[in-house]
């Protein structure tokens, strides 16, 4: 069997054991796992040294790389920014020892007299806002004082070749001291939109290619205007934007910084000109206490001005529920009977057929609001054309994250990132500060337009009663052509899963095993490769930390 397949199935087992632990399945899963042991955890300095180096073997492979390569495309190497002589040497030495030599190089100064010109014939020198030169086929942007790997513009040559309409390629990141230490990587998504409009991930080693690159007006000389200028190709762009998971770029470690993240002063998301009917689709049954403390928050501490309430009673038994479900009633809620046994989606599929709105909030009964613009900054999204669903961030009572979105195979079919973390902790490359593409979220808070839950047939409750329904309808609409969003901006505590049973044992374990082996069925492989989650990062822990092997090899290697 292949290396990679080995591995596949090696993940593929370590997830069934971790989504049995999850569901409290202890003894089984511990079994599984001494038999399937995780990989161990690296620090950065290790995995560097086993999966990132380029010593003589390997630059001999990237040079037998690009003598094959056919075309061998011409990178034009812009270096702007404000620094010192002796900084800016430390980038253009980068660029002389660049394995790839299809390439020249503009030095933006205050004039362009050379004040850093060394011995190397092809780099040249630009005032600020000069017009370019022609430039070849393809401008990357480096600042000054920043570097580039030794072989980081072959490896952005050979995806050029490989993906030969891209518009926009960009590649991952980390920090560099003035020893040459590095330090927080950033491996970054692949293209993801509504991060893009928030954050400057794509400018570290950003790349725009063919025409693009010929249409530059002016030279940047900041970063902002190279932030810019990335942002916008790739928005305008009409082919994929392409994402180089390697580390190709060391940006020079400034003090007091928390990573390479960037973020671009972008103004809040606008509202809709008409706020239209949000419809709250809530299951409960009995644990009257946490239904009241969710449906008092909707009412009373959410500031949105056409919200339907709609419970859905899965046979609960108390008597002080009952009171709760009649007086909620008298307050214009709509009650609605869902015996039988526990099967969520059906559940929420029955209550949803009552609904009038036209987005539909499903909400589970342990929710608490704890801020009164969380629903619009839902619905803002949810009303945008092409979205499909919106996801928010929840926490536990004790102010650390429980969602902050949902990755494809993290721990098996699908898990929580960041699980755990700091209410306000930045995340991997402050992502968990901003509103960002991903692809899925949890139903435990989950809008999205009543046209599209419709078209999709609602969560599958023939396959999936109880676990990974969220999962599966998220697929789904990604699928259809729509996008998930999950945004900090929407913030509440989620008191999980006080009012469900155990899974462990008896018919639960044979239904939750099956559900499992259903997803893997129907999605295969898409729950290896979370297109907004880096192969450079686990798949065995909640907590970002380096995947080891990398579930992609480099271009000269093969697997």
């Amino acid at each position: 069997m292949p290396l990679s397949r080995l591995a596949h199935q090696l993940r593929r087992l370590r997830g069934i054991a971790h989504e049995l632990q999850a569901r409290g399945f202890r003894r089984a899963a511990r079994r599984l796992l001494r038999a399937v042991r995780p990989p161990p955890v690296l620090g950065y300095d290790a995995w560097i040294t086993r999966f990132d180096a380029v010593g003589p073997r390997e630059a001999a492979a990237v040079g037998r790389l690009v003598a094959a390569l056919r075309p061998q495309p011409h990178i034009t190497v812009i270096v702007y920014g404000e620094a010192d002589a002796a900084t800016t040497a430390a980038s253009l030495d980068s660029l002389s020892a660049q394995l790839y030599g299809a390439w020249s190089a503009l030095v933006v100064e205050p004039t362009a007299a050379g004040a850093t010109t060394g011995v190397d014939a092809r780099i040249g020198h630009l005032a600020p806002g000069a017009l370019p030169p022609a430039v070849g086929d393809a401008v990357a942007f480096v600042a000054a004082g920043d570097r580039l790997a030794p072989h980081a513009l072959a490896v952005m040559a050979v995806a050029m070749v490989r993906h030969p309409g891209a518009e926009v390629l960009y590649s991952d990141e980390d920090l560099i001291d003035t020893a040459g230490r590095r330090s927080t990587p950033y491996f970054k998504p692949d293209w993801n939109r509504e991060l893009a409009r928030h954050q400057d991930y794509l400018s570290r080693l950003g790349v725009v290619v063919g025409h693009r690159a010929g249409r530059l007006s002016r030279v940047p000389g900041s970063a902002a205007e190279v932030a810019a200028l990335l942002g916008q190709a790739a928005a305008a762009s009409v082919a994929p934007v392409v994402h180089v998971p390697h580390v190709l770029y060391h940006r020079r470690a400034a003090a007091g910084a928390i990573g390479p993240s960037v973020s671009l002063p972008t103004t809040a998301l606008p509202g809709p000109t008409r706020w239209p009917r949000v419809t709250a689709v809530i299951p409960t049954r009995d644990h009257a206490e946490l239904l009241a403390t969710c449906v008092a928050g909707l009412l009373e501490a959410t500031d949105y001005p056409d919200l339907e309430i709609v419970v859905a009673d899965n046979g609960s038994v108390e008597p002080q529920t009952a009171a709760l479900l009649a007086e909620l009633g008298g307050r214009g809620v709509v009650v609605v009977d869902a015996p039988g046994p526990f099967n969520y989606a059906r559940i929420n599929n029955s209550a949803a057929a009552k609904a009038t709105g036209e987005i539909l909030l499903f909400l589970n009964n342990d929710i608490e609001v704890v801020e009164p613009g969380w629903l619009k900054a839902m619905v803002a999204y949810a009303c945008r054309p092409g979205i499909g669903a919106v996801g928010a961030k929840l926490l536990y009572p004790d102010g650390t994250l429980q969602h902050g979105g949902v990755v494809l195979g993290l721990l098996g079919v699908a898990g929580h990132v960041h699980l755990g973390a700091a209410g306000d902790a930045p995340g991997h490359g402050g992502r968990l500060l901003v509103p960002q593409d991903v692809s899925c979220v949890t139903a435990a808070c989950l809008a999205m337009p009543r046209a599209v839950f419709a078209a999709l047939g609602g969560f599958d409750e023939t396959h999936l009663g109880v676990a990974f329904n969220d999962v599966d309808l998220c697929l789904r609409v990604r699928a259809a052509g729509y996008r998930i969003i999950w945004t900090p901006t929407a913030r509440l505590v989620h008191h999980e899963s006080k009012s469900r049973g155990s899974d462990r044992r008896g018919a639960k374990l044979i239904r939750f095993q099956d559900e499992m082996h259903y997803m893997y069925r129907r999605w295969g492989g898409s729950l290896d490769n979370d297109p907004f989650w880096s192969p450079n990062l686990s798949l065995d822990a909640t907590t970002p930390r380096l995947a080891v092997p990398p579930r992609i090899a480099r271009p000269w290697h093969r697997r």
